[in-house]
């Protein structure tokens, strides 16, 4: 039992109780359809016949006693009212015998209850007979006739007719009795058995339970309302509780709860130490993002500063050139000038050339003066 899964084990002690539940309303329901069968045996069986068989004998005493009673009249109404009830009770005797005879084909009526009946209908079938001739020969007022016949034939035929209907009623009284007892028997065995049953259920509900409940103890590793106690601690993020778990417990809920507090405290704790290297590491970088921000300034004022230097440069540079294009026309124009005096120069030095060759005379012209001339 131990080694078995706990579903199979919720599962065999249910299924054992349902399956004893289940035993005993059947056998309930068996013993009710049994009772109810011997019940309905008995009011159509043995008490239909019962009934049918008084009847019988009532409706023979009736037509017995108008029979007699038609002998012993002299009024032709009282006769009269005495044919009437004979007629009516012979009747009565034969449709109550034709009834006790049905209700005996029964294949559940015993041989000795059928064997009484058909004793009764044969007397009967013997008396009937004699029975009206003494009613005609009352009516004929033959009366010495008829109490001849009554005295000879009729009394012992009517008293075996009595003897066995009384026989036939104590054997139903002793047949009733008897399926009164049976049932009373077949009820107790009944309820016996229900009451083993239950208390077997009972017992199997209570050990199942019993197992069961030491089975979850023992997965659980606590009772439930401490381990219910623990999980919400830990759901709430407290992982200081002490968890009592057993040393040799390994896979039961609460040893699995308190590897899962310590795995969660060591997880936590590694997160607040990168959480402080995170924190420094930030600091850094904010201190660093400062004297970034006011390297920045700095260099920004200094890009300035140079901007400034640089338009000033530019103007300078702008205004050399403007002074560099006057430079450039006014040595276009000395250029100009100078070759134009080169010219008048030449001339002159051919003038002069001219001048010496004819006179003989040579006139010297200082160098410098021919460069710069040149120039």
């Amino acid at each position: 039992m131990k080694k078995l899964k706990l579903r199979t084990q919720l599962t065999l002690a249910f299924g054992g109780i349902v399956a004893l539940i289940v035993g005993i309303a059947i056998l309930a329901v068996i013993s009710i359809s049994a009772q109810s069968d011997n019940f309905e045996n008995y009011v159509n069986g043995v008490r239909a016949r019962a009934e049918a068989a008084h009847l019988v004998k009532e409706a023979v005493a009736e037509r017995a006693i108008a029979a007699r009673n038609l002998v012993l009249v002299s009024t032709s109404a009282d006769r009269e009212a005495e044919k009437k009830i004979v007629l009516q009770a012979q009747q009565d005797v034969v449709l109550n015998l034709k009834q006790l005879i049905e209700l005996s084909k029964d294949k559940s009526v015993p041989q000795d209850v059928r064997g009484m009946i058909s004793k009764i209908e044969n007397i009967e079938k013997q008396y009937s007979p004699v029975a009206l001739s003494i009613v005609d020969l009352a009516l004929q007022d033959k009366k010495e006739e008829a109490i001849v016949k009554m005295n000879n034939e009729c009394r012992p035929l009517l008293a075996s007719l009595v003897l066995a209907a009384n026989d036939y009623a104590k054997l139903t009284s002793l047949r009733s009795a008897a399926l009164i007892q049976e049932a009373e028997e077949s009820s107790a065995r009944v309820k016996f058995l229900i009451i083993v049953f239950s208390i077997i259920a009972a017992t199997v509900a209570v050990v199942a339970g019993a197992l069961i409940t030491k089975s979850l103890v023992k997965a659980l590793g606590a009772e439930p309302v401490d381990l219910c106690e623990a999980v919400s601690r830990v759901a709430n993020g407290d992982f200081t509780g002490e968890l009592h778990v057993a040393t040799t417990d390994t896979s039961s809920v609460m040893a699995a709860l308190q590897r899962m507090q310590l795995s969660l405290s060591s997880v936590v704790k590694s997160i607040r130490q990168d959480a402080n290297t995170v924190s420094i590491a930030a600091a850094e970088i904010s201190s660093g993002n400062s004297d970034l921000s006011n390297r920045t300034e700095q260099q920004a004022s200094n890009l300035e500063e140079t901007a400034s230097s640089m338009e000033e440069l530019t103007s300078t540079v702008q205004q050399n050139t403007n002074n560099a294009r006057q430079a450039n026309t006014l040595a276009i124009a000395a250029s100009d000038i100078a070759s134009k005096g080169g010219a008048v120069v030449s001339q002159v030095v051919e003038t002069m050339d001219s001048i010496r060759g004819s006179a003989g005379i040579r006139v010297k012209i200082p160098k410098i003066h021919r460069k710069r001339l040149i120039y």
